[in-house]
């Protein structure tokens, strides 16, 4: 299976603890920091992929930063798993950003670049953002959106 894993379920996964404003940005919905950190780990031992991006990875590596400076870090740290991937293998797969694809205009504008990756890979992109949830789920366009406790269904059922 192929992913393209939204910012909160890596802020959470790096987390690993009840978080809910980091530099007056929210970064907290619901009770998922277990399934996220599970979710990442599931991806690296089930021989699953994820999709990459330089934004999206700029953006991973901006809240490894944000996290550390407030103290907030797990061990092993995430971001080190997802270049573990993606050293010496085809397990990340790096897309530049994709030409514009249509999109429903309600879809949240912080989150097209997401869409975009996973249409251009073909992979499933897994959030908790309830406006990309719904906007993924009201047509076809092109790509599909779970929240992380289906994707670490997923990942379990096809390791």
């Amino acid at each position: 299976m192929l992913f393209v894993l939204n910012e909160n379920p890596i802020v959470w996964a790096m987390a690993l603890s009840k978080i809910e404003f980091v530099e007056g940005r929210y970064v907290k919905v619901g009770d998922r920091f277990d399934d996220a950190y599970d979710l990442l780990f599931e991806i690296a031992r089930g021989g699953h992929r994820i999709a990459l991006s330089n934004e999206l990875w700029g953006n991973y590596a901006r809240w490894r930063s944000r996290l550390q400076s407030h103290g907030i870090a797990s061990i092993p740290h995430p971001l080190d798993v997802i270049l573990g991937l993606w050293q010496g293998s085809n397990r990340v797969v790096h897309a530049p950003a994709p030409p514009e694809t249509p999109l429903p205009p309600d879809f949240p504008d912080d989150d097209r670049y997401l869409a975009y990756l996973a249409c251009a890979t073909g992979a499933t992109l897994v959030t908790e953002d309830p406006g990309v949830l719904d906007a993924a789920t009201s047509g076809d366009w092109g790509f599909e959106a779970i929240p992380i406790a289906e994707a670490l269904r997923r990942a379990r059922l096809h390791a």
